[in-house]
């Protein structure tokens, strides 16, 4: 399908963005978030896990955590927000519980 397609490039391009890019930083962040939800998507929640805290734990540094700051628009939610929902609808996959999620 075009999501395994898209999965595919994605896990080819991590690795190489991960030796371009620092740890913290946006371009590096928005790919493992975008690779977070592509695992989700094709049925793996153990690796959308791993993507979407890898991401969070840039994105948090490089776009706060207060709702709404990186998305213009009223009722929208922020990449970090964004991303919290991938990493709780990962962990639910897993069979996590839900009160930690997030931390």
């Amino acid at each position: 399908t075009d999501w395994r397609a898209a999965l595919q490039s994605a896990r080819a391009l991590a690795p190489v963005y991960s030796l371009v890019y620092p740890r913290v930083w946006p371009n590096l962040a928005l790919h493992l978030a975008t690779l977070a939800k592509l695992e989700l998507l094709v049925g793996d929640p153990r690796a959308a896990r791993r993507a979407a805290r890898e991401a969070l734990d840039a994105l948090e540094v490089t776009h706060g955590r207060a709702p709404g700051l990186s998305a213009p628009g009223a009722g929208r939610l922020g990449i970090v927000q964004q991303v919290e929902g991938v990493l709780r609808e990962a962990e639910f996959g897993c069979g996590l519980p839900a009160d930690g999620l997030i931390g």
